[in-house]
This record gives structure tokens, C-alpha cells and sequence, in this order.
């Protein structure tokens, strides 16, 4: 079996610095207007703002998603074998009866 090493204290910079930055993404995009005066365009510039918001909002909600696991990862880095079996038997159970 390969054994795959991971630095707790690394990993914990890399998700504190991912999750700042989706939490200023988040934040950012909240105060986006929604309206501009574009000419002929003006009535197609507000669909393609709330595209390019919906998309961005996504990969924000995706990106703290990926935070939430690694930080139970790095919780669960220390977690004996008996553990992580009584985890899987749990989760089997509760998922697939």
C-alpha cells in the first residue's frame, strides 16, 4: 500500500488561504450591480452580469465546499485504523441500508 504524507500545518495555510478568498468572493459579488446603461445592449447586459455572477457564486460555494473537506481531512489525518472503518461501516449503513 502507498503511504501519502500531508503536513497538517501546510495544508491548514492552504485551506485558510482558499477559503478567504471565496469568502471575498462572496462578498464581492453581493455588491455587484445588476444594471448599466449599454445602448442597444442594455437590455442583454443584465442577463450576462447575473451569468457571470451565478458562475462566479458557484465556484466561491465549490471552493469553500473543498475547504469544509480538507478540514476534516486534517481532522481526520490522525484517526486510528479501527476508526476510519467504524466511519465507513456508518457511513455504508446510513447511505446504502
Amino acid at each position: 500500500m502507498t503511504k501519502i504524507s500531508v503536513s497538517r500545518d501546510e495544508l491548514n495555510e492552504i485551506v485558510k488561504k482558499s477559503r478567504t478568498e471565496a469568502e471575498s468572493l462572496r462578498d464581492m459579488l453581493s455588491g455587484l450591480p445588476t444594471g448599466a446603461d449599454g445602448g442597444r445592449a442594455s437590455d442583454k447586459i443584465p442577463f450576462i452580469i447575473r451569468a457571470a455572477v451565478e458562475a462566479a457564486g458557484l465556484a466561491s460555494d465549490i471552493s469553500l465546499g473543498l475547504c469544509a473537506i480538507a478540514d476534516e481531512v486534517v481532522e481526520d489525518q490522525l484517526a486510528t485504523e479501527a476508526e476510519v472503518v467504524e466511519a465507513l461501516d456508518n457511513f455504508s449503513h446510513e447511505n446504502f441500508g
